[in-house]
């Protein structure tokens, strides 16, 4: 197969109930491509029978191939998009959520601004949480908003799961990542912004699906704690750029 010019990275942890649609959606959309792309969708030390569906959509479909990578214990989102990063070897890598909660024609949209401007694509969510949203929902994006003026300037948007890279700007900001939780979103875009990096936030229409892994009680203090660790990691020359 010829080297992707586009590559999509899917995190997967217990996702039995969505992930057949999210990948049949996928395939048909990518297959129908007039370029060769790729799916990596990495299985995040699953329970439930999310690998046994990944494992019948491997294969090529027309210009696409589909492979899975499985964890044989669960490590974080984080984790998980930088091992389908590093793997990739596309001109263009995306990584999206595997509820579908952005529709994909948006990657058309992305696509053509990275080839254009290059560095990093972002989703900035058009929709706010409604009053009516979940509390996850609502926390995560008052968080999300009061973390961008500290890490990453000018950016409204920093946990929005659709973000694409171009390759090689991939390969080094995730052979620089430290953070495997659901801080790791910040910590990318702070290393790109570190490097100067184009960040283009993309407005980009969504909607809340339900079944979130996002746990208030567990998952707020690891964010903080993630967030705490950039502070140190950079004091330290973490981020520096390897040789």
């Amino acid at each position: 197969m010829p080297t992707p010019h586009l590559s999509v990275i899917i995190p997967a942890y217990n996702e039995e109930d969505r992930l057949d649609g999210t990948l049949v959606r996928v395939t048909e959309f990518l297959a129908a491509k007039p370029y060769p792309s790729e799916v990596v969708i990495v299985l995040d030390g699953c329970t439930d029978g999310s690998g046994a569906i990944a494992l019948r959509h491997t294969g090529t479909h027309g210009g696409m191939t589909l492979r899975a990578l499985n964890n044989g214990e669960n490590r974080g989102k984080g984790a998980c998009v930088r091992q389908g990063m590093l793997s990739a070897t596309g001109k263009f890598r995306f990584f999206m959520d595997a509820d579908l909660s952005y529709p994909l024609e948006q990657l058309d949209v992305f696509l053509k601004i990275l080839e254009e401007k290059g560095g990093c694509a972002i989703a900035w969510r058009k929709t706010q949480p409604t009053r009516h949203a979940r509390l996850s929902r609502k926390v995560t994006t008052v968080l999300s908003r009061q973390v961008t003026t500290r890490f990453v300037p000018g950016v409204s948007d920093t946990q929005a799961g659709f973000k694409g890279f171009e390759g090689k700007v991939a390969d080094e900001l995730f052979g620089l990542q430290r953070v495997t939780g659901f801080g790791f979103d910040v910590e990318i875009l702070h290393i790109a912004a570190m490097r100067g990096y184009a960040i283009t936030p993309v407005p980009v229409p969504w909607h809340d699906v339900a079944g979130s892994k996002v746990r208030l009680t567990r998952d707020i203090p690891k964010m903080l704690a993630d967030l705490a660790s950039i502070v140190v990691n950079r004091a330290r020359g973490r981020y520096q750029k390897r040789l």
